[in-house]
């Protein structure tokens, strides 16, 4: 659940309308030249007292960006757009880019071919340089609370969210809080907690359905799910989704997902196998008796190397007499001295795309191409079958 953003974010009232007025007449909302609407209007949009209205304006007249048409004895008859970009720096095209990582690589291809999460970043970057536009690196690990109304602060173009960064409630706290102040966002993923950015996200549904449909026509007929996340997990929910439209199009049985309640961290080969008996243990009435299954879908493939270890624990044939299958396309980059094996397929959820048409997506609305509601856009992911014994 969401928390409530602690006392010390609470912005003052001038200060907010100030920064939502000038986002707004920097976006196009108002042009260049033209009338501002009444205090009356501006009042109830920004839901601030009248005096807060007329301080806010007052600021912006200072700065440039508005200016006051004045009638008889001197009284204000109605204010217009001057100079949208009055007053503005470098950082009105620079993006704030948040991340959990402490540095973001240049090349995506580094993050395991493309395909690791933070390929999102690197696109995210090599696609903003590409565009002309600065980036701020924000590691959301490393940011305290007095540091969220610093970034709210500098009235930055905006702000792009890897999933990864948003996942701890301090990188939550730092989209909500530019959102408050009207910068434009777009986060990765599709979660609906973040329903007021625009999202960008691999079609999860999509790559559970294909993969599943694969694993029918080799002839597999009792799949089950297994992973780390649980079920409450947006993209779990997604991937489970398309699981059980192939399952039910086929009339074949929809088995309740596993949830490996493991600790990944294997630095030997002791610690290895020990994760891998509590694998075992998990999924073993699924490997035993008369309804075993005959497929297992990995929440990635990372899991499943772990998995393909249990099933020869269990004195099965990984591959053969239980096929593994697993997600996010890194098999043939990951490296595992005590697992030769890997997943006959896997899912690229094609990140390097995803990092880009975020930024797309942030270039359509800050350039006015798109208007209206934050939308979601989804990347269509691709099954891959890997080589046996890669």
């Amino acid at each position: 659940m969401r928390q409530t953003a602690p006392q010390s974010l609470a912005v003052p009232a001038g200060k907010r309308a100030v920064e939502l007025l000038r986002n707004m007449i920097r976006q196009g909302k108002w042009n260049k030249g033209e009338k501002l609407p009444t205090e009356q209007y501006l009042v109830t949009k920004l839901s601030v007292s009248r005096g807060t209205v007329r301080k806010a304006l007052r600021i912006l007249e200072d700065q440039g960006v508005i200016g006051e048409l004045r009638g008889d004895m001197g009284k204000t008859r109605a204010r217009y757009v001057v100079d949208p970009k009055a007053g503005s720096s470098f950082l009105d095209r620079s993006i704030v880019l948040l991340t959990n990582v402490e540095a973001v690589l240049d090349d995506p291809a580094a993050s395991f071919g493309g395909h690791g999460v933070h390929a999102v970043g690197s696109a995210i970057v090599r696609a903003a340089r590409k565009n002309g536009f600065h980036f701020i690196h924000v590691n959301s690990a490393m940011v305290d609370a007095g540091d969220v109304e610093d970034l709210a602060a500098c009235m930055s173009a905006g702000i792009l969210a890897e999933q990864t960064a948003i996942l701890p409630e301090m990188g939550a706290m730092i989209v909500d809080r530019m959102v408050e102040t009207g910068v434009p966002a777009v986060v990765e993923g599709s979660d609906p907690r973040f329903a007021k950015c625009d999202r960008v996200d691999s079609d999860h549904r999509a790559g559970g359905y294909e993969l599943t449909k694969w694993l029918i026509g080799r002839g597999c007929r009792r799949i089950v799910q297994a992973g780390c996340c649980t079920q409450d997990t947006c993209w779990v929910k997604l991937r489970s989704a398309g699981y059980q439209k192939a399952l039910q199009e086929a009339g074949l049985p929809v088995l309740p997902r596993v949830h490996l309640k493991i600790d990944r961290v294997k630095d030997s080969q002791a610690e290895y196998l020990n994760v891998v008996r509590h694998v075992m243990g998990f999924l073993f009435e699924h490997l035993t008796g008369p309804n075993r299954v005959d497929a297992i879908m990995a929440q990635n493939d990372c899991d499943a190397l772990l998995i393909l270890s249990a099933i020869r624990l269990a004195g099965l044939r990984p591959n053969v007499d239980v096929a593994v299958v697993g997600y996010d396309n890194m098999a043939l980059d990951m490296t595992c001295p005590w697992e030769d094996l890997r997943p006959i397929a896997t899912v690229d959820k094609k990140n390097i795309a995803v990092g880009e048409e975020m930024m797309t997506l942030f270039q359509d609305r800050i350039e006015g191409r798109l208007s209206g509601p934050p939308t979601v856009r989804w990347i269509r992911p691709e099954l891959v079958v890997l080589p046996q014994g890669a």
